[in-house]
């Protein structure tokens, strides 16, 4: 099966188990990450889009792991525009249903 955009090529860099058996997919286009819930036959259940371009020139999403209240964590690089040099990394934690809380 394929998700995502069908203009932009998306990398899966990690899967974890969910709760319910079915299963959590993390990637990236180089300039947004997206989370994907698929349910335990691989159909695409939702999906969360966390865009990074007004702010940094590139991101990468390494992994996805489930936290024991049932949320994912997400964890990735990031490149900051020019000038600044070197990378970082960020976290992004979110609730079952691939929501941040602000």
């Amino acid at each position: 099966k394929t998700f995502g955009s069908t203009s932009s090529l998306y990398h899966r860099n990690g899967v974890t188990i969910a709760a319910d058996g079915g299963y959590v997919v993390v990637g990236d286009d180089g300039f947004n990450v997206n989370l994907f819930k698929l349910d335990i036959e691989g159909s695409l259940l939702w999906e969360r889009s966390f865009n990074w371009s007004p702010y940094l020139s590139t991101c990468t999403a390494s992994s996805v792991s489930r936290t024991r209240d049932g949320g994912y964590l997400v964890a990735g690089s990031v490149w900051p525009p020019s000038p600044s040099s070197g990378k970082d990394f960020y976290l992004i934690k979110t609730d079952a249903e691939g929501k941040v809380k602000q």
